[in-house]
């Protein structure tokens, strides 16, 4: 199904859309209207200059962000990057994306070979005025996709101590393949925390660590500040139950 927004007009002010039509003709009212058409990487000039384009249409580079002609970096959007999780080349659009690939393109042009670009989680946190949503690596149907042997495993849990009279629900999920243990991704709903407990996954994500790894990592902690145990190390305590028994 797809939808049609209506703009409208009141007291001679044009306002947001307030209705939409489907394909099949049905009107549904509505208070706003959000527009994913996607992006996709503008790289007629690469063309132009003979460079090689990769299998996700955008520009392929090696781990210094040099192109197919050795005299040319190229970073940000219109690049073909890595996926972190597996190693498959990956189009990632995303401002931090595209400050890290700055700084290695920098180095590349000052000092050469010094440091590299290894790829990206596809990283992102999108706040909804005081709530924030977050997700590093793959979600479950990604890495489905991508034919692991998942197991997710979802908690409701709080953000600090739940005797903390600020404490607030903290929703948390983390993903992991079965056969290797590996870890694959996270998600995160909650008012705090989010980006401390997401970081935590993609820290071991690059790292290559296992679920049994990150479990026993010695993470900080203050009562007034997060819960004793973590919301991912919850996650990972289930995940843990789930592999072992």
């Amino acid at each position: 199904m797809e939808v049609f927004p209506i703009a409208s007009e009141s007291l001679g002010v044009r306002s947001m859309a307030t209705q939409v039509i489907t394909t099949e003709d049905e009107v549904l009212d509505t208070d706003f209207v959000f527009a994913a058409a996607g992006v996709k990487a503008e790289t007629t000039l690469a063309q132009n200059a003979g460079l090689e384009i990769g299998e996700t249409g955008g520009i392929r580079v090696d781990e210094y962000l040099i192109t197919s002609d050795p005299n040319i970096i190229a970073i940000g959007d219109c690049t073909e990057t890595v996926d972190l999780v597996k190693g498959d080349p990956l189009s990632s659009m995303l401002a931090t994306c595209a400050v890290r690939m700055g700084r290695v393109a920098a180095m590349s042009i000052a000092k050469p070979g010094e440091i590299d670009f290894p790829g990206t989680l596809n990283n992102f946190i999108v706040p909804f005025h005081d709530l924030h949503v977050g997700s590093v690596g793959y979600n479950s149907v990604i890495a489905e996709e991508k034919g692991h042997n998942v197991l997710g495993v979802k908690i409701k849990t709080t953000d600090q101590p739940h005797y903390m009279p600020t404490a607030q629900e903290f929703y948390f999920k983390i993903i992991v393949d079965k056969d290797t243990g590996k870890i694959l991704g996270g998600q995160a709903i909650g008012y705090d925390h989010v980006t401390d407990n997401l970081n935590i996954v993609a820290v071991a994500i690059q790292a290559g660590m296992d679920y049994k790894q990150l479990l026993e990592a010695d993470l900080c902690y203050a009562p007034a500040v997060n819960e004793t145990i973590y919301p991912v190390t919850q996650a990972l305590e289930m995940v843990a139950r789930r592999l072992l028994r």
